[in-house]
């Protein structure tokens, strides 16, 4: 006689609980894929800007050392024809297939026609990168920011003027202007820099000085400079101001003791208070009772940043604004002011003006070769 088994398998709850298991585990492991697909096709992004750069700097050398100029017809890589394949215009990440004629990548319209040796820091200064789908046509130029394309995972791809490729994560919210100037990178080309002439200048004779004052000029020896003698307090400001990136160098003239000062710093054009305050002189360093020291806004001397850094005649130094960060460096005399003494980040946005304060009693104090660089600087 025979028996008959149940056949064994699944319940419906049981099935109900593996389906759920796979589309968690689905969840969690598809966007993993995705982003690594994505990290692929950037590396292949990564290297068609780069391969780009390679032919733009072939193109400079055998053209005496000019970028080509604006193109009257065809797209940019037409006079790159010689030095790279056309698989290089085009993204991984884009859907269509760019190409030479019509290329998914855009050069910067700001450097045609220009010499290589105007460019001041080619590591920081765009010549290629992402181009947005409203700026492919005609010349596919980079003419505006809202021409560059954040297509993967919301950063860009761009190459830099010495060679080298690099991404660079929008900002959230976005604001890919900002995000590009706060990693120091050039779309206009950085001028060279002038020589910083002052304004607004004031002084407070010593008692002991009546006759003391400030004395502003432009040498042909040292450039700006801005000095005084028997005065308690004096200084000045710049007649330009940076709306954007760009950078402030000078040197301190004199050596100093105890009783004299020198601070140099930037603040927006906006800020009406003056200069004299110890604790007015906004983002700055200042060489202050024989040791160098660094100042925010709304504080005075109140951290030596170098311990016992002892600072003397001839020494540089440097204020670097980059979009929302400003970092302070000096050098010894004779040499380029490349110490990093402070890095400050998120600083309000703005057009920041240069302001020197002088310090002291009967003894001469100053600074020279003052200049400023900057993209747009302007009169205010």
């Amino acid at each position: 006689m025979y028996h008959r088994h149940p056949r064994k398998g699944f319940t419906l709850i049981e099935l109900l609980v593996v389906i759920g298991i796979i589309a968690v585990l689905a969840a969690i492991l598809f966007p993993v894929f995705a982003r690594a697909r994505e990290k692929a096709r950037q590396s292949r992004c990564l290297n068609n800007v780069r391969q780009q750069m390679v032919a733009v700097l072939m193109y400079v050398q055998d053209h005496g050392d000019a970028f080509f100029p604006a193109p009257s017809s065809a797209s940019w890589p037409a006079y790159l024809a010689a030095y790279n394949e056309g698989s290089i215009y085009d993204c991984p990440t884009m859907s269509g297939a760019g190409s030479p004629g019509a290329p998914e990548y855009g050069v910067n319209a700001h450097l045609y026609g220009t010499a290589l040796g105007e460019i001041e820091m080619p590591q920081l200064q765009i010549v290629t990168a992402d181009l947005a789908a409203s700026a492919r046509t005609d010349s596919h130029a980079l003419v505006k920011y809202a021409d560059f394309d954040p297509r993967h995972s919301r950063g860009l791809i761009l190459s830099l003027l010495d060679g080298h490729a690099e991404f660079v994560s929008n900002r959230q919210p976005p604001d890919l202007e900002g995000a590009l100037e706060d990693a120091g990178f050039y779309f206009e080309p950085l001028p060279p820099p002038i020589p910083i002439t002052w304004k607004t200048i004031e002084s407070t004779p010593h008692p002991s000085q009546p006759a003391g004052r400030i004395y502003p000029a432009q040498s042909t020896t040292f450039g700006s400079t801005l000095s005084a003698y028997g005065v308690i307090n004096s200084g000045a400001q710049s007649t330009l101001a940076m709306p954007r990136n760009g950078y402030v160098t000078w040197r301190v003239a004199f050596n100093t003791n105890e009783q004299t000062g020198v601070q140099v710093g930037i603040k927006p054009i906006t800020d009406g208070k003056g200069f004299l305050g110890a604790d007015r002189m906004g983002y700055g360093i200042g060489c202050y009772n024989t040791r160098i020291w660094y100042h925010t806004p709304g504080t005075s001397f109140t951290t030596p940043q170098q311990g016992n850094t002892l600072w003397k005649a001839g020494m540089t130094f440097m204020i670097e604004r980059k979009g929302r960060h400003v970092t302070l460096r000096y050098g010894a005399p004779g040499q380029l002011p490349t110490t990093v003494m402070k890095h400050i980040k998120d600083i309000p946005s703005g057009t920041y003006r240069v302001e020197v304060r002088l310090s002291g009693n009967t003894l001469f104090m100053g600074v020279n070769s003052c200049q400023i660089a900057g993209v747009g600087l302007t009169e205010w």
